[in-house]
């Protein structure tokens, strides 16, 4: 059985406990969250990006070539229990 795969909007507390219970679930997988542009740089600290030429997204049925994307890094967790590690905007 394949598992639903669910991106979730924000950090804040609707957020938080979103990504909880998504984990907590054993058909669904966390894989993205979205945050707002204005969020970083705040208290949740610096994200540092590049900007590569090309990046590919592939999945089982899906295969596509990306040219303007940035990639963020950061240094610290995403979240209190490291469950996820990666940020991916709608777009993609």
């Amino acid at each position: 059985m394949s598992k639903l795969k669910v991106c979730v909007h924000g950090l804040g507390n609707i957020g938080k406990y979103s990504i909880e219970a998504i984990e907590a679930a054993a058909d669904m997988e966390c894989v993205g969250v979205v945050r707002r542009a204005s969020s970083i740089g705040k208290n949740n600290g610096m994200i540092i990006g590049f900007k590569p030429d090309y990046i590919k997204i592939y999945d089982e049925e899906y295969e596509s070539t990306i040219r303007e994307v940035i990639i963020g890094i950061y240094n610290h967790p995403l979240n209190k229990n490291g469950m996820y590690s990666g940020l991916i905007g709608l777009e993609l």
